[in-house]
C-alpha cells in the first residue's frame, strides 16, 4: 500500500513509520519539523520501501494535492497535529486548521 505519514519525523510518527515499513508498505513522510526531527527518521531512510521525506506543511494545499496526484496514496496517517494542548486554548482556529486535513 502507498501511505502518506504526516508528522512522521515526530516521536510517535517514527515508530508508526517503522511499523508500516516492516509490514510491507511504501511510505512517504511529510513533516514541517516544527516538533519532529530528521534524526528520528534516519534509520528509516535506508529501508527499501521508504520512498521520500518531504519537508513541508499540511497547510500547503497545493503541496498535498500534488503529492496525492503523483503518488496515489491509498491511506494517510495524520500525525502532524498540534502536540501542545495550551495551543488549542490560546489559538483554537489555528490549531483546528492544523489538526484537520
Amino acid at each position: 500500500m502507498n501511505i502518506l505519514l504526516t508528522g512522521g519525523a515526530g516521536f510517535i510518527g517514527r515508530w508508526v513509520g517503522k511499523k508500516l515499513l516492516e509490514d510491507g508498505h511504501h511510505v512517504w513522510i511529510l513533516d514541517d519539523l516544527s516538533n519532529g526531527r530528521e534524526e528520528n527518521i534516519a534509520e528509516l531512510r535506508n529501508h527499501p520501501r521508504f520512498m521520500k521525506f518531504i519537508k513541508g506543511t499540511i497547510l500547503d494545499q497545493a503541496l498535498l494535492a500534488g503529492l496525492f496526484e503523483e503518488h496515489r496514496f491509498e491511506l494517510c496517517y495524520h500525525l502532524g497535529a498540534s502536540i501542545n494542548v495550551q495551543d488549542s486554548i490560546d489559538d483554537p482556529r489555528t490549531t483546528f486548521e492544523n489538526d484537520t486535513v
